[in-house]
This record gives structure tokens, C-alpha cells and sequence, in this order.
């Protein structure tokens, strides 16, 4: 889902993206604040509003490894990258896709029985 009710200049929110995809501004559109800088420079890459400027869908394969999300301390309010979150979220992946991969035997096994 995007930050914004329609790409159309009459939305604030996408008149912010606008700003920041054109370089008007360096401030980064609220929504995507919680967003590592390389993201943004992926995200920026993908929508560009111009079709001929903008980034094959490809270019998301050199950025898949990256850390993706932000994060503000509580204690410090400064930013920092979501190691164990991200490490949380790559064990739960591989547990889900180990699940799906044993149920998947299971049922191969019970239509060949």
C-alpha cells in the first residue's frame, strides 16, 4: 500500500514523494522515514513517475540482502538498523518455509500411498 490516497498532485502526501523524488527537498517524506537509506535510493530508483527514467523491477535483486528498516531508540531516539528483528524475521522464514517443505512430503506421500 502506498503513504497516499492517489498519485495526484491534490494529495499532500504524494506532493511530499514528488518533492523528494525530484530533489526538491532532502527531507524524506514522512512514510518513508523508517526506511534505511538504501531502500530509499531502491525506492526511488522503482518509482520514478517518469516510465522511461524509472528502474527495471530487476533492480530489486541487488538490494535483497540489505537491511531494510529503521528504527528510533527509545532511550536515545537516535537511529539504528534492526539487526534482531531482521535476524528474528530470516529464522521465522526459514521455519515456515522447513514447515511448508514437510507438509509437502507428507502430502506427496499420502496421494502415492
Amino acid at each position: 500500500k502506498f503513504p497516499w490516497e492517489k498519485a495526484d498532485i491534490t494529495d499532500s502526501r504524494f506532493n511530499e514523494f514528488l518533492d523528494w523524488q525530484k530533489r526538491k527537498t532532502t527531507r524524506t517524506p514522512r512514510e518513508f522515514k523508517r526506511f534505511t537509506p538504501r531502500l530509499l535510493r531502491m525506492m526511488r530508483r522503482l518509482m520514478e513517475p517518469k516510465p522511461s527514467k524509472r528502474y527495471p523491477v530487476t533492480e530489486v535483486n541487488k538490494y535483497y540482502g540489505d537491511r531494510w528498516l529503521m528504527v528510533r531508540s527509545p532511550r536515545t531516539s537516535k537511529v539504528s538498523e534492526v539487526w534482531d528483528t531482521v535476524a528474528q524475521e530470516q529464522r521465522l522464514g526459514e521455519e515456515l518455509m522447513s514447515y511448508s517443505n514437510s507438509m509437502e512430503q507428507r502430502i506427496h506421500k499420502w496421494i502415492l500411498s
